[in-house]
Order: structure tokens, then sequence, then C-alpha cells
């Protein structure tokens, strides 16, 4: 003959917020009763979980309320759990708003550098139209207006900047300009200056 079953039962061993999903976990042992040919009586146990998917949660709902909800809806809960699942609603509420919380820094984060790069691509067609300009009105540069090219380099517009330089650069271009370039301390005191500054 074979052992006959007498009686079945699951117990509840535990409750545990799920690692990664919005979920709650319920721990249990399955207990089978079986009777052997020989009159023998014998407890088989057989560990399980099942997972209560909470996609809807959000950090305002009310605990208590949702714990109900979670016991009216399964067979292995009972109404003197509702507390020990209230804690653990609370406890995947504040995940939700750590996690809303971090969304929020990286969304912050992404936009200044979205915005940052906006920023240089605009100083740097900024620099190329004032070049294509310059490059198009062929603007003559002369070593009698050399003060004020260096001037420009001083200037906190960068165009102002862009074209003091372009100016200079026409300057040098030029083989008998180079020694009145070389012996003006000003312009080398300017080079010194922006080589400190990128240090």
């Amino acid at each position: 003959m074979e052992p006959q079953v007498v009686k079945k039962k699951v117990r509840v061993h535990s409750l545990e917020p799920h690692d990664e999903e919005l979920a709650l976990v319920i721990n249990y042992v399955k207990e089978v009763t079986v009777q052997h040919p020989d009159g023998q009586m014998e407890v088989q146990e057989t560990p399980g979980s099942k997972g209560i998917v909470l996609g809807d949660l959000t950090p305002h709902d009310d605990p208590e309320t949702v714990a109900a909800e979670i016991i009216q809806s399964s067979k292995l809960l009972h109404p003197s759990m509702i507390e020990d699942i209230g804690a653990i609603i609370v406890h995947l509420q504040e995940r939700l708003l750590e996690e809303d919380s971090a969304g929020m820094e990286d969304y912050d984060r992404m936009a200044q550098m979205a915005l940052h790069d906006q920023e240089q691509a605009e100083i740097a067609d900024s620099i190329q139209a004032q070049q294509m300009a310059m490059l198009q009105q062929q603007i003559d540069s002369t070593l009698e207006s050399l003060d004020s090219y260096i001037e420009m380099l001083y200037e906190d517009n960068v165009q102002e900047k862009v074209k003091g330089t372009y100016m200079i650069l026409q300057l040098a271009r030029n083989a008998d300009n180079l020694e009145t370039l070389i012996q003006d301390e000003r312009l080398f005191s300017v080079r010194s200056s922006a080589g400190m500054a990128q240090m």
C-alpha cells in the first residue's frame, strides 16, 4: 500500500520586501502529513516562496490600507499580519522616494551637461562666424594699430579676443613685422598671462 495523505497545511514562515522589485515576498512551508501502511505518521515539509507585485504602489498610499488589500487577495495571509505587511509597505515606499530623488539628480546633472555643451557649441559657432567674417572682409592689419589689437586681447568679449588675435597673426605673417612684434613686451606679457591661466 502507498502512504495516504492525511493532512495538508501551508504555514507562512516569514515576510520580506523583494530585493529589487516593488513586491512583497511570502516565504512559506508546505506541510503534508502522510500515514504509512504500518500506521506511522510522517510530516513532510517543502519550503517555497511567492511574490506579490505592487506595481501601482506610490509613496502617498496609506500603508495599512494597502496591507489590508494584500491580505484579502492572498489565502496565505492572515489579518494578524497586517502590521508586519504595513511595515514592509513603508519600506517599499521609502525605496520609491530614494529612486525618485536619484532620478531627479541624474536628470539635473544631464540637463547641466547639455546646457554646458550648448554654451560651448554657441561659443565655437561665434568664434567661427567671427573668423569667417574677418576673412570675407579681408581686413588688413597695420603695425600702427598694434596697441588696439593688444587691448582686444584683454576684452571679456570672446569675439573681440578672436579679432585681436587674428589681426596680430596677420602682422606676424609679414616677415618685416616680426622684429617689432618680438620686441613688444606687452604682447609677450599677454602670452605669459594666458599660459598661467591655463595651468
